[in-house]
């Protein structure tokens, strides 16, 4: 059973069109991730899910249901922002009661809903403080528990953790990881951040211009991207790219030659990631500008010799490479990426 279906979903804003003929189906306890850049469109998809937009054309269907006249409390969501929005008079107890209060609900069962997702979300200690007396981490679990509280059939999340330090993003994905897990819930969560997407994801949707590019798990965009804007995206270091052809079996292009079969000829773009790059061998050469050294990982930047375009290639843990060292490159020709016409090439076999 799908919880969400967008048919051809777009929205314009004066001659702006922000989302383009959007089509996605959500099945019932997903966790389906909006990833893509800034002005790409995930926050107004989100948004119209939610009613907070009227949207141009298209059908949004909750639980088979078209809520496209729906107000956002007729729709059955919950959404949490990348502010946090708690009432600062407040307690954290009234935080969370507050939307059950609003909606008349008996005393006895809002103190019960409010326990259930205090004890959930580890903040029990926490029910008389106010919000200033709260870490960012405990605040942003707040505004989740008021969510949840609602017992919603969607949960909608709006980059929820932009505004936490580096290792409080890193516990609160872990955190809303094992609350997903724990309730079961269907998800959409928009971020730009690639790490939320693949740690939190089951299925992600990359958008890029108002449009879908590629639906997916996270080893599906990862390891068979199915556009070049996808393969650049997904990816850290990104991926590095050639523009070639293709002519008997071979590519050509910037001074590598690479042995290929694959059903096209002509004008190709060839991505690999930089894992998957060699040093030694007889595919192109590079000199070594800047050594990045992430502890367990070891990434060596490249200047290409040809068009001096930097290139990064991942350092096995017993290969030691010096700055200005010139190396020759091989690729793993089994994961190559190949690209005509913005459409994803397969290749056949490879030698």
């Amino acid at each position: 059973m799908s919880t969400l279906e967008l048919r051809g979903l777009t929205k314009r804003f004066g001659e702006i069109e922000a989302l383009n003929a959007i089509d996605l189906t959500v099945d019932q306890g997903d966790f389906c991730v909006l990833l893509g850049p800034s002005g790409c469109g995930k926050s107004t998809a989100l948004r119209c899910i939610a009613g907070l937009e009227t949207i141009t054309d298209g059908d949004v269907i909750i639980n088979g249901d078209r809520v496209n006249e729906k107000t956002p409390k007729e729709r059955g969501i919950a959404m949490v922002f990348q502010t946090y929005a708690l009432y600062p008079h407040m307690t954290v107890r009234e935080n969370l009661a507050f939307p059950l209060k609003m909606s008349k609900m008996p005393k006895d069962e809002m103190e019960k809903r409010v326990r259930d997702a205090a004890s959930l979300l580890r903040i029990e200690p926490m029910l008389e403080r106010r919000p200033r007396e709260l870490s960012g981490g405990q605040r942003q679990r707040v505004a989740i528990g008021r969510a949840i509280v609602r017992e919603p059939t969607l949960f909608l999340f709006d980059e929820p953790l932009s505004n936490l330090d580096a290792k409080l993003r890193n516990d609160m994905r872990l955190e809303i990881a094992a609350l997903h897990r724990r309730l079961e819930a269907t998800v959409i969560y928009v971020t730009h951040d690639q790490v939320e997407a693949m740690t939190l994801g089951k299925t992600i949707v990359v958008m890029n211009d108002g449009r879908i590019e590629q639906v997916g798990t996270p080893d599906e965009v990862y390891q068979r991207p199915a556009t070049p804007f996808v393969a650049g995206f997904v990816g850290m270091p990104a991926m590095n790219f050639i523009t070639g052809e293709i002519r008997n079996d071979a590519f050509e292009g910037n001074g590598f030659e690479i042995p290929v079969s694959v059903d096209h000829e002509g004008e190709t773009l060839l991505g690999v990631r930089p894992e998957d790059i060699n040093l030694g061998g007889d595919h192109g050469e590079g000199e070594v500008e800047i050594i990045e050294n992430l502890g367990a990982d070891r990434y060596a930047y490249l200047k290409e010799t040809d068009t001096r375009k930097r290139w990064a290639v991942r350092l096995n843990a017993d290969e030691s490479v010096d700055v200005g060292q010139a190396v020759n490159l091989s690729f793993n020709v089994e994961r190559l990426h190949l690209y005509a016409d913005n459409r994803r090439l397969d290749v056949t076999s490879s030698s």
